[in-house]
């Protein structure tokens, strides 16, 4: 979607979102994708807030192998719905 968010506890057993996936895991991958600046990050209340900048979806795109269609639904217009 864009955006992730990380609780700062590295010893939880499970990501709140990925339950598959060790929190620490998912902070040292979004912390190194921050320090190419594929990502931005704001702390806030002990939760890492992460956001995909323009060159971090060009990277993923290019890693996934995904077609340049594909967008995060947060840069997506809304339509309003009647």
């Amino acid at each position: 979607e864009g955006v992730m968010c990380v609780k700062k506890d590295p010893r939880a057993c499970k990501h709140n979102e990925l339950e598959d996936i060790p929190n620490l895991h998912v902070m040292m991958v979004l912390r190194s994708l921050c320090s190419r600046a594929y990502v931005t990050e704001k702390f806030n209340w002990m939760w890492y807030y992460y956001f995909l900048t323009n060159e971090g979806i060009d990277y993923l795109r290019e890693v996934l192998h995904l077609p340049p269609q594909v967008m995060p639904s947060t840069l997506t217009k809304q339509r309003p719905t009647r």
